[in-house]
């Protein structure tokens, strides 16, 4: 009898042991099936989030098509930049906050032409004076760009790179793209980002908390660095408004130079040697012309027999660093120069403001001369698109190019991999508002 008892309590046993395996193993199962359900709902969230990115490119498209011309870019609040539905998707349009203690994102085309070129005319003393750039770095970008291997002080050619692991050779040509900084000696990550990691023009606690660590190892690090206040895009077609190339302003006669400046009216000696002209700006400083005149004047002429002019800084849209930068400006002129077109957007027709704005400072507006325009042709798209349910989210930023009437892409910039760029309280409000949504 009790060995009965004995054989049924193992079977027990084996049975609460074996049904324990059989619920272990179907918990086990079912949760692969929701993982493996959570990795399909993500992979074609993002798959959607890729293809709503596709969707903005060809929105921004359109809105250039329609509203960009004669070098002037649409204004913000003509178009959608922010929460754009594209099915179960949404887009953002990455703008650049102008406000250092922003704490949120702002929401715009950028203007590329608002920025300063790698390439030339942007001079050594120009780069030098960009926030967070140093001595090291800059004279390394002059030696990388120009055709010859003459080392300029505290620069670097092809003995500095050849001795790195692997070697390489300075280019000694053009930079093609903004990222090939990182390709240069000096060219410290710290230096060209700055505290705002993810680049979203906004300084977030996490990046202040990431930073401060490090602040003592890095003195000087600035809060956003350089690399967004670069360009290698910025071009203008030396034409009219009907396409016709612009005469050339030093190649002139005095009589021919009297006659532009005076349509109509006999010719007179201005008392200006035209092959001495540095600008139009120029001109029209010495020959003390009208902004109305003025406006015909630039629409009309150059310095320049080139079909492209290339690296010019629109002034209506660099940020303060960059109009810093300009030569005979500086900081304290800078910000003198964004309370102008603050307070006068309606007189921003033509470089002519710049005297205006300096007031006797108007060497230094000459001192500017060809560097300046108050045309863009070149425009920023940095879109994020978020999948269905917050679940995935794709930022790529894409550089149009419309000098020749019809908007192409001439650069796209995959740029998730540095983090989530639309602001804590967005991301928040995202996840609040789906169920079971993660970012």
């Amino acid at each position: 009898m009790s060995v009965c008892h004995s054989q049924r309590g193992s079977v027990l046993v084996l049975t609460l042991w074996l049904a324990a395996g059989l619920a272990a193993g179907a918990l086990l199962a079912g949760h692969a099936v929701v993982l493996r359900y959570r990795r399909e709902g993500n992979r074609r969230a993002a798959l959607y989030a890729e293809h709503a990115t596709d969707a903005g490119r060809c929105y921004v498209a359109q809105v250039l098509s329609t509203q960009a011309s004669a070098g002037a870019l649409p204004d913000v609040t003509t178009y959608t930049a922010a929460d754009i539905a594209v099915g179960e998707c949404r887009l953002w349009l990455l703008g650049r906050s102008t406000d250092a203690t922003a704490e949120t994102p702002e929401f715009a085309l950028q203007d590329e032409a608002g920025r300063l070129s790698l390439n030339e005319p942007t001079t050594l003393d120009m780069l030098e004076d960009l926030p967070g750039m140093t001595a090291e770095l800059a004279a390394a970008i002059i030696d990388w760009r120009d055709a010859d291997d003459d080392l300029n002080s505290d620069g670097a050619e092809a003995e500095t790179y050849l001795a790195r692991d692997p070697p390489s050779l300075a280019k000694n040509g053009p930079f093609e793209t903004v990222d090939e900084l990182r390709l240069l000696n000096g060219a410290e990550a710290y230096l060209l980002a700055g505290i705002d990691r993810n680049r979203n023009g906004i300084l977030e606690p996490w990046e202040r908390q990431f930073a401060e660590p490090r602040q003592a190892r890095f003195r000087d690090r600035p809060d956003y660095g350089c690399l967004d206040l670069l360009t290698v895009y910025s071009r203008e077609p030396n034409t009219t408004a009907a396409g016709q190339p612009r005469a050339n302003l030093k190649t002139m006669t005095p009589q021919q130079l009297s006659q532009a400046i005076r349509p109509g009216q006999p010719p007179a000696d201005s008392g200006i040697v035209p092959r001495s002209l540095g600008s139009v700006l120029d001109l029209c400083l010495r020959a003390k012309i009208s902004e109305d005149v003025a406006t015909q004047i630039f629409e009309r002429f150059s310095v320049s027999d080139q079909n492209v002019l290339v690296g010019r800084v629109n002034i209506n849209t660099a940020p303060a660093a960059v109009l810093a930068s300009l030569p005979g400006v500086g900081v304290d002129n800078a910000a003198q120069l964004v309370a102008y077109r603050e307070q006068n957007p309606t007189r921003l027709q033509t470089p002519l403001w710049l005297a205006a704005a300096l007031g006797e400072e108007v060497a230094k507006a000459v001192a500017a001369g060809d560097y300046v325009t108050t045309k863009s042709y070149q425009v920023t798209a940095d879109i994020v698109a978020v999948g269905p349910g917050g679940r995935a989210f794709r930022r790529t930023r894409f550089v149009f190019d419309l000098t020749t009437g019809t908007p192409l892409v001439v650069s796209r910039r995959d740029l998730t991999h540095l983090g989530w760029p639309l602001g804590e309280a967005l991301r928040h409000e995202l996840v609040d508002s789906t169920r079971g949504g993660t970012l």
